[in-house]
């Protein structure tokens, strides 16, 4: 889960009044820095886990890493990036929790354990990554667009 959190904490930036007036080359740079360290945080975990864990193990991770980072960027939109970490951190809760049935498996949601070809936990995690992907494209101002607003504000800015 840390591989996956630490990206988006790095989006965390004191620069608050360049990001209020942000143009497309700041997004663009914004995305290209949240992809490539992701990247960099899945490769400096997952080479270290290839030495010494079987492929099926490997899959399974990977398949965790995708999901914990949807996870991470709708918790940092939503939270705030500084806590990114909080969304996924109540999630593995349930997880251990709620995803191992009293008959002794793991049910379809617990994407961190299910076998590495089980497809509704890979569903579920291509979804959480979309769900991450689309709630930090939504910019500030289209977010803004589709808060309702008061009446009162409607007619006097008109």
């Amino acid at each position: 889960m840390a591989a996956s959190v630490f990206p988006v904490l790095a989006l965390q930036s004191n620069l608050g009044a360049l990001e209020s007036v942000a143009t497309a080359h700041l997004k663009r740079l914004t995305w290209l820095y949240a992809v490539a360290m992701a990247i960099t945080c899945w490769l400096l975990y997952l080479v270290p886990a290839g030495i010494t864990l079987p492929i099926e193990a490997l899959a399974i991770t990977l398949r965790a890493l995708i999901a914990w980072y949807g996870i991470s960027l709708l918790s940092g939109v939503i939270l705030g990036w500084r806590l990114a970490w909080a969304m996924p951190v109540t999630t593995i809760v349930f997880l251990w929790y709620w995803g191992y049935s009293s008959q002794g498996y793991y049910l379809w949601w617990e994407f961190t354990a299910r076998p590495p070809n089980d497809v509704p936990s890979l569903i579920l995690s291509g979804a959480l990554l979309l769900i991450g992907i689309v709630a930090y494209s939504a910019t500030p101002w289209r977010r803004y667009r589709l808060r309702p607003r008061s009446r009162m504000f409607q007619t006097q800015y008109r």
